[in-house]
C-alpha cells in the first residue's frame, strides 16, 4: 500500500479535485484478446460497420447478437464462435499494472476518481470488478446512449 508521506503528488496537482480515466488501454486491459468484434465486423457488410461501431457502444447486449442484427441468416457457428471468443475477452479484463498504486495514491490525496469510456456493454460489468474501488462517477456510453466526444 502507498503511504501519502512517501510519494506525494507533484505541484500540478494543487488544486485538482477530481481524476476522470478512460477504462481501456488505460485503467484496464483485455489480456486474452480473442478478437471477438474484429470477426464480426468482418462479417459485417462494409457499409454498416461504422453503425455497428456506434451501436455496439450505445445499446446493451452481446456482441454475438449483433451478427443477427446484420447479416440475418448468420452462421449460428461463427455467431457461437464469437460470443466464445467474447466471454474469453470479458473474463480476461484485469486491471493494468501499476494502475493499483496510482489509484490508491489518488484516493489518499483525496481526490475524486471516475471513468468515462466508450464500451460495449458486455464489459462493463468487468471493469467495474477489476477496479480497486468504487468509482465516485461512471459513465459508460452504453449505459447514457452517447459516445465520446459526441455533445
Amino acid at each position: 500500500m502507498i503511504q501519502a508521506s512517501v510519494i506525494d503528488l507533484p505541484p500540478v496537482f494543487d488544486g485538482i479535485e477530481a481524476v476522470c480515466f478512460d477504462a481501456f488501454g488505460t485503467l484496464v486491459e483485455i489480456t486474452e484478446k480473442r478478437g471477438a468484434v474484429r470477426q464480426l465486423f468482418k462479417a459485417v457488410p462494409p457499409n454498416k460497420r461504422v453503425e455497428l461501431k456506434h451501436r455496439l457502444m450505445w445499446e446493451p447486449g452481446p456482441i454475438a447478437d449483433w451478427l443477427e442484427v446484420y447479416v440475418g441468416d448468420a452462421d449460428p457457428v461463427m455467431a457461437q464462435d464469437i460470443y466464445a471468443q467474447e466471454l474469453s475477452e470479458v473474463a480476461s479484463v484485469t486491471i493494468r499494472p501499476g494502475m493499483s498504486d496510482i489509484w490508491a495514491l489518488l484516493r489518499i490525496k483525496g481526490l475524486r476518481l471516475a471513468i468515462c469510456s466508450n464500451l460495449a456493454s458486455s464489459f462493463g460489468l468487468a471493469v467495474r470488478r477489476a477496479l480497486p474501488d468504487p468509482r465516485d462517477v461512471v459513465v459508460f456510453s452504453y449505459e447514457v446512449d452517447v459516445i465520446k466526444p459526441e455533445p
